[in-house]
């Protein structure tokens, strides 16, 4: 076997690490559990980024975990304490992001902002529109969010879930957004103009996948698309990812490009 590299080492300190941050542990004299009841030392060879007052935290968290509700609080309160974290996965985790979920991760967060996070993973948590207002508030307070993976959440991307969405990001949210994966979510046509609302403030978008939503890029979708972004365009988007849905002929990718404001150089995947 060879020899370990530092990296890899560091790697598995951290995840390591992780692990133990989000065991639950029993509560003395009951058989009930605790999540983040305790907060273990961050490993001395874990990956870090030097603050200017020369502390170390962790600058990616890689947590493949279903995280429950019950430990929102206590997650927010770590992330704020982690202001250089720039890559977050939080996919699969339906519970943490239901309404009761993120009201307690933001009451977790006590007001603070993310500033350092650079890259979010929400893929398959299953957002419900009820809870769309309180997840556009947290994405609200990831001020230099770059990239962010929502796919796999139908019911976030209907009309209700994308309206609520949009009212939590209020006009400033994902303004630095550079990369969106919002494929397979089944958006419908009727939803379309809500998300042509919220794209129209992403004027930094690069890269947009919005593959396997047959439903959304059909000729009444796009219209739809095109009417919610109300006079905005997509001037820096340099790449369309549209895998398995309605488009297929040179004319269609022309219309689509032509109606979302994009380049003539932008890349349209199908």
């Amino acid at each position: 076997m060879t020899e370990q590299t530092a990296s890899q080492r560091q790697r598995q300190s951290t995840i390591a690490w992780l692990t133990t941050l989000l065991t639950p542990l029993p509560t003395p004299g009951s058989h009930s559990v605790a999540p983040f009841a305790r907060w273990p030392s961050l490993p001395t060879s874990a990956p870090t980024t030097r603050s200017s007052s020369s502390s170390r935290a962790p600058n990616c968290a890689n947590v493949m975990y279903a995280i429950s509700s019950s430990a929102a609080s206590s997650l927010g309160g770590f992330l704020g304490r982690c202001p250089q974290i720039s890559n977050l996965n939080l996919s699969g985790s339906p519970d943490l992001f239901a309404t009761v979920g993120l009201r307690r991760f933001l009451l977790g967060l006590n007001g603070k902002a993310l500033p350092g996070l650079r890259s979010l993973d929400l893929a398959g948590c299953n957002v419900q529109p009820e809870a769309a207002e309180l997840l556009g508030r947290l994405l609200a307070r990831c001020h230099n969010l770059g990239e962010l993976h929502l796919r796999g959440n139908p019911a976030l991307f209907t009309q209700e879930g994308l309206k609520n969405l949009d009212q939590g990001l209020g006009s400033t949210g994902l303004a630095v957004l550079s990369r969106l994966h919002i494929g397979d979510c089944n958006i419908q046509a009727v939803a379309a103009p809500s998300l042509g609302a919220i794209l129209g403030r992403c004027a930094q978008l690069q890269r947009l996948s919005l593959s396997q939503n047959r439903g959304l890029l059909t000729p009444d979708g796009i219209d739809a698309l095109h009417s919610g972004l109300n006079g905005a365009s997509l001037p820096s988007l340099q790449e369309l990812a549209l895998y398995r849905c309605n488009v297929r002929t040179p004319e269609s990718k022309d219309r689509v490009r032509e109606l979302l404001g994009a380049p003539e150089h932008c890349t349209i995947r199908i």
